[in-house]
Formats: structure tokens, C-alpha cells, sequence
């Protein structure tokens, strides 16, 4: 059956008018893209969250079990493939949230993938001269570099998830219809 503005859509009691007319209409270019972007800011959330979980608490062991030729060894293969991905995703991320407020005039995916654009330039100036020297320093200093490097790429993660949190609630706050539809409860009345 057709849908158009002339239309009220009406919902079962309790249930969100937005789940029929979702499935009722195809999505428009402006959902897709805050779709897009909310994806990609939980794929950089959820890399950040393994890193932070898993990735720096298996460093710190090392360090404390005296293991620092490992990650002398592991650390200058490990970091450039991390940061290949991590340019990537922010990249991808920068570029769908900036579609999404496009299309949308929304300046929560501004604000969300703004969050996620924050990440390089702490890496670079926060994280950086670890990094320089995990990458090249000898096995008295790793354990000093990978304990600072480990606390301060937490905040990373904290950055991604505000923005994946903000998207979320964007996508989810969003007007249905993108007000080409008025949208009338059944039980208003």
C-alpha cells in the first residue's frame, strides 16, 4: 500500500508510530546516512574497547612479569597496523557523521563525529612520544612507556563511546518520517 503525507499513521498502543512507518516506507538517503554513522562509530568504539580490555592489560602483564623484550618485539608490528585501521575508521567516521548533518541538519553528528575527529590529534600529541619510543627504546624504558602509553589510551575509548552513545541517541531521537509524515498516536485521541 502507498504511503503519503496526507496519511496519519497510526500505532497499537505502547508501540512507537516509528517502527511501522520504518517499515513501511524505503529508508531516504538522510537515515542511511546516520545509520552509516552510527555503525562506524561503534566499530571504532568496539576497537578502542578491545584495545583498552584486552590489548594494554596484556602489555601491563608483560611489564609486570618482566617480559619487556616481548613487547620491544611486539610493539613496532603491533602500533602500525593499529594505526593503519584506527585512520581508517576515524576517516570513515569523520566522513559519515559530516554526510549525516548534511542531510539531515541535525548538529548532533557534528557533535558525535567530532568526538571521534578528537581521537587523531590526541594520538598524535598525547600518545605520540610513547609511541616514538616504545617503537625504538630499549627494555629499561619500555616498562615506563608502555605503563604511561596503556593509562593514557584509555581516553580514547571514552571519546569513541561518548560519540557512539551521541549517535545512538540521535538515531533513535530522529523524527521517523524526517517530517514529510504528521505522525498521530492512537490512543491521542
Amino acid at each position: 500500500r502507498a504511503f503519503s503525507a496526507q496519511q496519519p499513521v497510526y500505532s497499537a498502543p505502547g508501540v512507537p508510530p516509528n517502527i511501522r512507518t520504518m517499515a513501511s516506507q524505503p529508508i531516504s538517503g538522510a537515515v542511511l546516512s546516520q545509520m552509516l554513522a552510527t555503525g562506524v562509530a561503534g566499530v571504532a568504539t568496539g576497537a578502542l574497547a578491545f584495545v583498552s580490555f584486552v590489548d594494554t592489560r596484556t602489555y601491563l602483564q608483560l611489564v609486570e612479569n618482566g617480559k619487556e623484550e616481548i613487547i620491544k618485539g611486539l610493539f613496532p608490528r603491533w602500533w602500525p597496523n593499529g594505526r593503519d585501521m584506527m585512520v581508517s575508521v576515524i576517516g570513515l567516521s569523520v566522513l559519515t557523521h559530516g554526510t549525516a548533518f548534511y542531510l539531515s541538519r541535525n548538529s548532533s553528528w557534528l557533535w558525535s563525529g567530532g568526538f571521534l575527529f578528537c581521537l587523531a590529534p590526541y594520538t598524535m600529541f598525547v600518545l605520540g612520544e610513547d609511541i616514538d619510543d616504545l617503537m625504538r627504546s630499549d627494555e629499561k624504558e619500555v616498562s615506563v612507556k608502555t605503563r604511561r602509553f596503556c593509562w593514557m589510551h584509555h581516553p580514547r575509548l571514552i571519546l569513541a563511546a561518548l560519540s557512539f552513545s551521541l549517535s545512538l541517541f540521535t538515531l533513535g531521537t530522529r523524527k521517523p518520517t524526517d517530517g514529510k509524515v504528521e505522525i498521530v498516536y492512537a490512543d491521542s485521541e
